[in-house]
């Protein structure tokens, strides 16, 4: 019996650790810090935050947009590599905002004023893609006004030529391309448009460092609070089931000491009135 019960007190003990040690590891902890549905900006990125050295995951995503996510494992103890992460993004000028053409306004159709919005605003997005191939380039901005064709001014000759404005924030400073390049590329794309036409403004934007002590100093900072908490709440729970266990055998005990007591004093009461009753049947 005392066999039976130190088993179960020893099951009993393993089983409260094991849901310790399941607590306290469970704190695995997984960040989304970008969605996209590009897979190209996707693996652009996942090769940003790797070279970094932050402990980057790209997974997809299912559903009706099927795209890509971008996580951080922070792991057990994490110290703000998430944030890092995002700042990183964020100094790359990613995740790009989603390049959306103008709504259609006609159930019935599309009118050539808004056939005409939807065009300038596809090549708009054709030369952004080009210049974020240019080295350093971090954003860019085009904007193409490009006025609507009459037929007067066809006929007159007077016709309004196309003009452009580009802006590029890149993190490298002098950039290693020059106004020059620029315009030959944003020209080449839109027709009748010359390149003495093409405002070009180019920004500088240097990247933050990442701040490795301060990552790393949280890490061990949280690692010793885990552990010193994952300690006390083992040891409170291998308490707390001793004293349960020990409870449970004191009342045990307690109970076949009463059981046993019942049966040796039954006999005893009977033989002791035994000549009580001898001695009244005498007198009688």
């Amino acid at each position: 019996m005392a066999n039976l019960r130190n088993n179960r007190l020893r099951r009993t003990c393993a089983s409260i650790f094991l849901l310790s040690a399941v607590c306290l590891f469970a704190a695995c902890n997984e960040q989304s810090v970008a969605t996209t549905e590009d897979e190209f900006e996707a693996n652009r990125m996942f090769d940003i935050l790797h070279s970094r050295e932050l402990p980057v995951e790209k997974k997809s995503r299912e559903g009706e947009k099927p795209g890509w996510n971008i996580v951080i494992n922070e792991g057990w103890f994490g110290g703000g590599e998430a944030a890092v992460a995002m700042q990183v993004l964020n100094d790359h000028g990613l995740p790009r905002a989603k390049e959306s053409l103008p709504e259609k306004t006609n159930p019935w159709g599309t009118s050539p004023e808004e056939e005409r919005k939807r065009q300038n605003r596809e090549k708009e997005i054709q030369i952004e893609r080009l210049l974020y191939s240019l080295p350093g380039v971090i954003k860019v901005s085009v904007v193409i006004a490009q006025p609507a064709s009459d037929t007067l001014s066809i006929l007159s000759g007077d016709k309004t030529p196309p003009t452009a404005s580009v802006l590029i924030v890149q993190k490298e400073s002098p950039p290693k391309f020059s106004e020059t390049d620029v315009r030959s590329q944003v020209s080449g794309t839109v027709s009748d448009l010359k390149p003495e036409n093409i405002q070009v403004t180019t920004t500088y934007q240097p990247l933050r460092e990442i701040p490795l002590e301060k990552l790393a100093l949280q890490r061990r900072s949280n690692t010793i609070y885990a552990l010193g908490s994952g300690v006390i709440f083992i040891l409170a729970s291998a308490l707390g089931a001793i004293w349960y266990m020990l409870r449970r055998r004191r009342r045990q005990a307690e109970s076949d000491t009463e059981q046993l007591t019942a049966g040796d004093d039954a006999p005893e009461i009977s033989g002791l009135n035994r000549p009580a009753l001898n001695a009244a049947d005498e007198e009688g």
